[in-house]
């Protein structure tokens, strides 16, 4: 079957062996065996249309993952699967299941009573470091000793769990982007990045010219 370049285009990523065009045909025929109304209700123009997106957007994933998640499916839904279902339940076969919000808040209230991070005479010594990536992020926004010597701990909690429910959603939906949608997005971040600075070196010239 003929593949356009888009299907070609972008980095591929994923854990063990990357499925193939012919395993992706393997598992939409699986699929089909169980959905018999949705491959019946296909005519072959359809039908190769169909396959050349499936082929498109899941030659990223990890060919046995992408037949589990057909299984998942299959046993939890009474609809054909689409491409974003079946990525999302490999997205969740890949992630830990995460921490909440409240349990990382938990963890952080603790530290404000180890011993580790005293408040001496000329201020503190040593900090925590938290291994939620978006615990540390949260907390060094809101700055950990504003938090420990703070008097307002509803509000702060209200505001931690809230910024760290924020991050992790974003998190959840960066996790579902395909690796050339990505790639697409570092690259204009990177060229936004280098036009903001060229801005400003020749407002920066403009300035300097008319105080001369």
């Amino acid at each position: 079957m003929r593949r356009c370049a888009w299907w070609q285009s972008g980095p591929r990523s994923g854990e063990g062996k990357l499925a193939t065009s012919t395993e992706i045909q393997a598992v939409w025929r699986i699929l089909s065996a169980n959905y018999v109304t949705h491959a019946k209700s296909l005519t072959a123009g359809q039908l190769a249309e169909q396959l050349e997106v499936w082929f498109a957007l899941l030659s990223d994933l990890d060919a046995e993952l992408l037949r589990a998640a057909a299984l998942q499916h299959m046993a939890a839904s009474k609809w054909f699967p689409t491409v974003a279902e079946l990525r999302e339940i490999v997205a969740a076969l890949l992630s830990e299941r995460p921490a909440t919000a409240m349990e990382e808040w938990g963890l952080v209230v603790e530290t404000f009573s180890d011993l580790r991070f005293y408040r001496y005479a000329d201020g503190y010594h040593k900090f925590p470091a938290f291994e939620n990536a978006i615990t540390a992020r949260v907390v060094q926004a809101m700055g950990w000793t504003r938090l420990k010597e703070s008097e307002d701990y509803t509000a702060d909690r209200a505001r931690f769990l809230q910024a760290y429910d924020t991050l992790a959603q974003r998190a959840r939906e960066d996790g579902l982007l395909l690796p050339q949608v990505r790639e697409l997005g570092e690259q204009q971040r990177l060229r936004h990045s280098a036009t903001a600075a060229l801005v400003g070196q020749v407002a920066a010239r403009l300035r300097l010219g008319g105080a001369a």
